[in-house]
């Protein structure tokens, strides 16, 4: 092991122990080491417990089903693996269950939060940005709002996660390098060390990765809110997508693609949204965050009372229970026919 990663636990429960063998045998991969050191163990520490198999029927497999544990037994994190499961699929599991951690932890420090940058401290140029230093999402999204309302912007903005630039911003071109992979980037929701305006892009590293500022726009958006509204999006408000986002260049997920569907046919509130939708309100509001810092939403005032209900619940063959019905008077016509 080595003294510079974290050492996260295995933990087999129940059904879950079906699992031990296999994982045995994959901890001895170093593929499974790259970040992180695992090892099976009982000793309440911070790991995943690996619980249960039950069958999956949207993904029409059998799974077990996971939980990320802090030391003190808080799930901070629920998860799935294929039953059976192979090599690359249970390092993604573990990856996935990394970045839990290296959220939850990151949460754990005091942070100081740093005041909207006003758009009429600002010039065409980048000499009017205020260099900020410790903060977090919600001051780097206030700031890249605050640029966004100034026309003919140019400079560069670096962000540094950990003493380590994780970014910087090319505001006349609209990209921007990424230092680093989106793991690290996401791992991250509150410790930014600095957000820093210059004239020169600064050194190049050939692993830089250079894409569309909105890009990072949308990951900033995402994680400002932690799954609240952000100072500009009223929570009474109801909300309109004006434009489709460009999801080619956006991390999203097919529900992201249901609530934009949703939001361009007319105005809708965050929890009506989210009955439709079957998201959480906490998923919903990232969502609108982004999508309003990307400047592609409009807030209006509710026209009507919330009325959406959620989808009726279906039965486990898939059926609701008026169609049940229906067949089971079906057949008993048939029979007495």
């Amino acid at each position: 092991m080595s003294a510079n990663k974290p050492v996260y636990s295995i933990r087999f429960e129940g059904a879950g122990i079906q699992a031990q063998a296999m994982v045995q045998t994959m901890l001895q991969v170093d593929a499974v080491h790259v970040t992180a050191d695992w090892v099976i163990a009982d000793t309440p520490r911070i790991g995943v417990e690996i619980y249960d198999s039950v069958f999956d029927g949207a993904a029409g497999q059998n799974v077990y089903c996971a939980r990320a544990l802090t030391a003190e037994g808080e799930c901070i994190a629920e998860s799935k693996l294929p039953n059976p499961f192979r090599l690359m699929q249970f390092v993604e599991f573990i990856n996935n269950a990394e970045t839990s951690f290296e959220r939850y932890q990151a949460l754990l420090p005091e942070t100081t939060a740093v005041p909207q940058v006003p758009a009429d401290s600002m010039s065409a140029g980048s000499a009017g940005m205020r260099d900020v230093v410790q903060g977090d999402w919600l001051a780097l999204a206030q700031q890249l709002r605050a640029i966004n309302q100034v026309p003919q912007t140019s400079g560069y903005l670096s962000v540094s996660i950990d003493s380590f630039p994780v970014a910087t911003i090319d505001l006349g071109n609209n990209t921007y390098r990424r230092h680093a992979n989106i793991r690290k980037l996401l791992a991250h929701t509150n410790v930014i060390n600095s957000i820093r305006s210059h004239e020169d892009s600064g050194p190049q590293a050939a692993t830089d990765v250079i894409l569309p500022s909105d890009n990072f726009l949308w990951i900033a958006g995402l994680m400002a809110g932690n799954g609240r509204p952000v100072p500009w999006c009223p929570p009474d408000q109801a909300y309109l997508l004006k434009r489709w986002p460009n999801f080619s260049v956006l991390n999203h997920n097919m529900k992201m693609i249901e609530m934009a569907a949703t939001m361009t046919r007319r105005p809708i509130r965050p929890k009506e949204l989210s009955l439709i939708s079957q998201t959480g309100e906490a998923q919903v509001w990232n969502f609108i965050n982004a999508v309003s810092l990307l400047g592609l939403v409009e807030a209006r005032v509710p026209e009507e009372p919330l009325t959406a209900q959620a989808p009726q619940a279906k039965s486990a063959n898939g059926h609701d229970g008026v169609s049940t019905l229906l067949n089971k008077l079906r057949k008993r016509f048939a029979q007495v026919a």
